[in-house]
């Protein structure tokens, strides 16, 4: 086998039916992991294990979906890794795309693929367009660029090496998204390093329960917090920015990610604005007078979700490079 899949669950017993059967379906056999996080172990997922040899049963008394998720890492046998969650449900073939992608591609860590919205896109529009703004980020080269915006990747569709990267355990615990940071660690030491299929191989369920909607460490903050953390080191460590740096945004949410930036040791020279605005400390610069001449690298910190494409086309067509002169985060 090449595959083990890693599905964590707690308290799921009327879902994991559904995702279970999704994966053993599949037309690529696998090893699948499932993870017991219950307090008190699953009748049901015991009865799975039993029945079909292709289940492997752990138990990990350590809640929290970062212990269960190393543990399901570790327990695994097999050179790829396909995350799964309980309330979700493969598409067809996807055990088989992603890993003959990953076998054809030696130097992709990871592989994802588009996702169906499993919801009501009227009651949770901004989940819908959370989705439809990950399926429109396809490319190595997009998803390496527009990672400080959000995750490039649902977390549940993903298929990567085993050691795409020697940090042990490979999620960390902390106050942010455990998946996200993970994204943004390996990007950071493998750039151009994840690829998507341009077909749908989950349907993404958003379901009341979903641990995004309930845990702080899923909050807008916390995405935040951690997305900033990696853009800073990047820029300190990584691409050492000799330029005086102009932040695009000079609003409430921007000045508080100003500050921030500042706290992880990064001098703002200048912001911009549509409009005057006005931040002690830091130069103001119409919008209209950003151009490569004045010298500047550029960071935008825009929080809406539709006008990264804008300022994007709007920089290139002043003459600024892609990372070289300017980043777009959130």
């Amino acid at each position: 086998m090449r595959v083990s899949v890693v599905l964590p669950f707690i308290n799921a017993d009327k879902m994991l039916p559904q995702a279970v059967n999704s994966v053993l379906e599949q037309s690529e056999s696998c090893e699948l992991i499932l993870v017991d996080n219950n307090t008190h172990p699953s009748d049901l997922a015991l009865l799975l294990a039993q029945k079909y040899a292709q289940i492997n049963l752990v138990q990990e008394p350590q809640t929290g979906i970062v212990n269960a998720l190393n543990a399901g890492i570790a327990a695994s046998s097999c050179p790829y890794i396909a995350r799964m969650d309980a309330d979700d449900v493969m598409l067809p073939h996807r055990l088989k795309l992603q890993a003959d992608f990953l076998d054809e591609h030696p130097d992709i860590k990871l592989v994802s693929g588009l996702v169906e919205y499993g919801g009501d896109s009227q009651m949770q529009k901004g989940y819908f367009e959370y989705v439809e703004q990950i399926n429109s980020i396809r490319t190595p080269e997009h998803m390496y660029w527009y990672r400080f915006i959000e995750s490039p990747v649902a977390h549940p569709s993903v298929m990567f090496r085993k050691n795409m990267t020697s940090r042990v355990p490979l999620y960390l615990e902390g106050p942010f998204p455990e998946d996200y940071e993970l994204w943004l660690h390996v990007l950071n030491e493998h750039p151009y390093s994840f690829a998507k299929l341009d077909v749908p191989i989950l349907r993404w369920n958003d379901a009341p329960q979903r641990l995004s909607r309930q845990h702080p460490a899923y909050s807008d903050d916390a995405f935040s917090r951690i997305r900033l953390a990696y853009l800073a080191n990047w820029l300190l460590q990584k691409c050492r920015i000799t330029k005086p740096i102009l932040i695009i945004g000079g609003g409430k949410k921007a000045k508080l990610k100003i500050r921030q930036l500042q706290e992880l040791g990064l001098t703002i020279d200048a912001f911009s604005d549509l409009m005057p605005r006005k931040i002690d400390g830091i130069t103001f610069i119409p919008w209209y007078e950003v151009v490569p001449k004045r010298g500047f690298y550029l960071i935008s910190l825009v929080s809406n979700r539709h006008a990264w494409k804008l300022i994007e086309s709007e920089l290139l067509n002043r003459g600024f490079v892609r990372e070289i002169d300017f980043i777009l985060a959130n």
